[in-house]
Formats: structure tokens, C-alpha cells, sequence
């Protein structure tokens, strides 16, 4: 049968983008879209070769790991099976392979009719799927490589930007000075208005739809498909430009500010505005504390957004209803009085891994639907009023959006 008939195409590279779209580490993505590919696919098994690098972030041979036995082996970088991934960049069934290479191959345990993906970025071959045949033991066909070919260049996009993050990652394990708070969101606001920072994460975002387009553009091209399919393929890819139109728009609000208008304002009229503009669906709405004459400085329209953004995103970690508390206080920070303002779900948390990255541009916890932007711009816009934002938060119970304004003289 051909694969459609056994699974949603479009379906499996959003459940991979899902999975993927976390993830950081070259094991972890690489694991990642092996289970999750053998899940939706059914197969019968499947083996990773996963890079390991030096101290130089040099690769200098390959871990071999299966789910049920852990690691396996290894295979150096002179081994055969890695000259020949790295001069075959696209997915291979095993029995199409030269013989020397395919007896490499089934000497690991799988079969002539499985089939083989490496992954790779411009640097180098990060890594390798090796799948068993289906359970069902349909042969896999040309659709079946299309389909994998494009899954591979969306893997691509994710590994992409596993590089950087790891140059960083050994950097930061060199150095364990902790910082105060304020050198934190002075060096979080420099990543969030940093051109390049943006640059780079943008042509991610981008770059995930453009992978489905091609792959999908080329299937039309090689194939003679009927209207219907055509069309659904047309479909599929107005669906990705859309996507790439909405990531342009929304990341314009990051480096387009408006011209502000910072004139004393009531608080509790904003929370209005933003109260009204947000539809809670289900979630019961608690206000503590809030009444009128809460004074600040500030932009109308700015600290509105704030708001309705930190709603929207409480509202999106409740799915099945909960409970939305905002609460007003007054505090001191670093000794000077502000205005606190609380913001409470009973949603399903953020772990404490992602509190310093979920201010960051396009990093998305996949609990909300957004392209990860909406905590960027509340962090930059409270910020530019010379406030704070900080979360606290327990997975499965719910997590706490404070915000720290001056107060109006």
C-alpha cells in the first residue's frame, strides 16, 4: 500500500516538529525523531549512530544506541559505513546499497528490506537512523524516501541550531560565576534586541516551512498525481507560506517599536482593556485587589499587549479549563517601591530548565500555539518601562507571571 494509506503525511511532520522543537542536544533530537517516526510509521525496530565530539567540537566517532539495549557499539570515522553517509546524503534502503556497505549494515541486525537516513548539517554527518522493515512488512516504496527525505531536511533545520548552542553550552560549563539579577536581564535583554540573535532564530522558523514546501514542490514535480492530490499538495503548501507570512509579521513587533507615549495611567483600566480583548474560553477569572487608581508611567497600548499576551498564554496552558488569578500588590526591589502585579494559572507548568529561555525569541514550550514570541515582547516591553518580569513555576500545578512597575510620583 502506498503510505498515505497508513498515515497523515502532514500529520507526522507536525508530531516531528513537535518532538524536535525543544530539543537542543545532538542525542536528544536524534533519538527524538527515530522513536517518534518509528511510533507513527510502525516499525519493527531501529538503531541511532549518534556524533561524538571533542573537546574542539571535532567528531571523532559514532555511538551506536537502540531503545531496548542502550549503547551497542561504536563506529570510528574511518569506518566504511560512515565514508559512505557521508558521500550519500539522502535515505537508502538497505538492500539498494553497495554489498560491502549493506553486509556493514545487516551484520547490526536489520534486514535487506530496512532502510537507512543520515542526518546532517552543512558541518558534518551528525548522526544516523537505521530502521528494521514495517511490522506489517509492506516493502517500503519511493513515497515512503520522499516522505523521509523531507523529514530528514526538517531534522536538518533542527540541527542546524544545535551548533551554536553547544559552543555556548561548553562555554557556560567553563565559567560557573552566577549572576545577580540584574546582569541577567540585561544580558536576556541583549539576546532579545540583538540583530543577530534575531537573525539567526528567524531563518529557523523559516527555514521549518521551507523544508515541507520543497520536499512536497518536488513530489509534484516527480509524480503524476491526479487533480485531488494536487490540490491537497497546492493546499498544503499555501498552508506553509501562510506560516512563514505570520512568523514575518509577528516578529516585525521585536525590532519595529511604535512611537511610545509614556503619560501617567491607571492600571486597573488597562487590566480592563486587556480583560476585554482575550476570550478565557472556560477558565474562571479571579481579580484580587484590583481597583481603580494604580498609578504608573507608562505606554497604553504597550502594557496592554503585556497583558494580554500573559493572559493568552495562561489561557493556553489550561486546555481543560482551570483558574486565572491576577492579583495586585505593592513590593520593593533592590529597595525601590514598585507595583506587583501576580498572574496565576493552574495550567500545566514550565520546568525550571526553561525559566531563562522562555523570555527568548521563538522559544516555545509547544504548549502554546504561538511561534514563542509573545513572552519576548512582554519581557522587552516591561523592560523599556524600567520594570521587571519573572515566572515561577511547578510542572502540573501551574505557574506565577510577576510584573514589577514603577509607580507614578
Amino acid at each position: 500500500k502506498w503510505v498515505s494509506d497508513w498515515y497523515d503525511k502532514e500529520a507526522t511532520y507536525e508530531k516531528i516538529a513537535q518532538i524536535l522543537s525543544p530539543l537542543y542536544e545532538r542525542d536528544r533530537i536524534i533519538i527524538g525523531v527515530a522513536e517518534g517516526i518509528q511510533d507513527v510509521i510502525k516499525i519493527k525496530k531501529s538503531m541511532v549512530g549518534i556524533a561524538t565530539v571533542d573537546k574542539l567540537q571535532q567528531i571523532e566517532s559514532y555511538t551506536l544506541l537502540t531503545k531496548d539495549q542502550g549503547k551497542t557499539g561504536d563506529l570510528s570515522i574511518s569506518d566504511p559505513l560512515i565514508y559512505y553517509l557521508n558521500n550519500n546524503k539522502v535515505p537508502v534502503i538497505i538492500s539498494n546499497m553497495p554489498a560491502e556497505i549493506r553486509e556493514r549494515v545487516l551484520k547490526l541486525g536489520f534486514d535487506k528490506k530496512g532502510l537507512l537516513i543520515p542526518l546532517y548539517t552543512p558541518e558534518a554527518l551528525e548522526g544516523f537512523i537505521i530502521y528494521d522493515q514495517r511490522i506489517s512488512q509492506a516493502a517500503y516504496n519511493k513515497h515512503d524516501l520522499a516522505l523521509f527525505k523531507t523529514l530528514s531536511g526538517l531534522v536538518k533545520v533542527f540541527l542546524d541550531r544545535m551548533r551554536p548552542y553547544e559552543r555556548i553550552k561548553a562555554d557556560y560549563e567553563k565559567t560557573e560565576k552566577k549572576q545577580v539579577d540584574a546582569e541577567r536581564n540585561l544580558a536576556r535583554s541583549e539576546r532579545i534586541t540583538s540583530i543577530s540573535t534575531i537573525i539567526r532564530e528567524y531563518n529557523h522558523e523559516i527555514r521549518h516551512p521551507l523544508a515541507i514546501i520543497k520536499g512536497e514542490t518536488q513530489e509534484i514535480i516527480d509524480e503524476n498525481l491526479d487533480q485531488t492530490k494536487q490540490k491537497e499538495k497546492l493546499q498544503l503548501l499555501i498552508k506553509h507560506v501562510n506560516r512563514m507570512e505570520d512568523i514575518i509579521n509577528a516578529t516585525s513587533r521585536l525590532y519595529t517599536p511604535r512611537e511610545k507615549q509614556y503619560v501617567p495611567l491607571d492600571l486597573s483600566a488597562v487590566l480592563d482593556a486587556a480583560f476585554a480583548a482575550v476570550d478565557f474560553k472556560g477558565v474562571q477569572v479571579i481579580k484580587e485587589n484590583i481597583y481603580p487608581g494604580l498609578m504608573t508611567v507608562g505606554d497604553f497600548e504597550d502594557l496592554k499587549t503585556v497583558f494580554i499576551n500573559l493572559f493568552k498564554n495562561a489561557v493556553e496552558a489550561m486546555p481543560e479549563g482551570g483558574r486565572l488569578t491576577v492579583t495586585f500588590s505593592k513590593a520593593e526591589y533592590y529597595g525601590e517601591p514598585y507595583i506587583q502585579l501576580d498572574i496565576a494559572d493552574t495550567g500545566v507548568g514550565i520546568p525550571s530548565e526553561n525559566y531563562e529561555r522562555i523570555f527568548e525569541p521563538f522559544f516555545s514550550t509547544n504548549v502554546t500555539k504561538g511561534r514563542g514570541l509573545g513572552l519576548s515582547i512582554v519581557h522587552r516591553i516591561v523592560r523599556e518601562h524600567l520594570g521587571y518580569v519573572s515566572v515561577e513555576s511547578r510542572v502540573g500545578f501551574g505557574s506565577t507571571f510577576t510584573i514589577k512597575l514603577t509607580p507614578a510620583a
